[in-house]
């Protein structure tokens, strides 16, 4: 099983590049993305960022982050 996280590092970061290039790479006419596919992974990454960075915040290890959970839970 994959972490959610690392779908969503991959993700956010093929957002990051054109789209005019990510087409032009892509051998496969049905992996191309439309402006509609784009937009729909710009605002899943928008939404997901709160998860990330909540889960990064709350599973420090050298520091107690307890106090973080509920913070982060009414952020989100």
């Amino acid at each position: 099983v994959t972490r959610w996280n690392s779908q969503f590092l991959t993700v956010s970061k093929v957002v990051d590049i054109p789209n005019t290039l990510l087409n032009e790479r892509t051998k496969k006419t049905e992996l191309l993305l439309s402006t509609k596919d784009l937009a729909v992974l710009r605002e899943f990454v928008s939404i997901v960022t709160l998860f990330a960075e909540a889960t990064t915040r709350t599973q420090a290890e050298q520091s107690i982050s307890i106090s973080l959970v509920g913070p982060s839970i009414l952020a989100i």
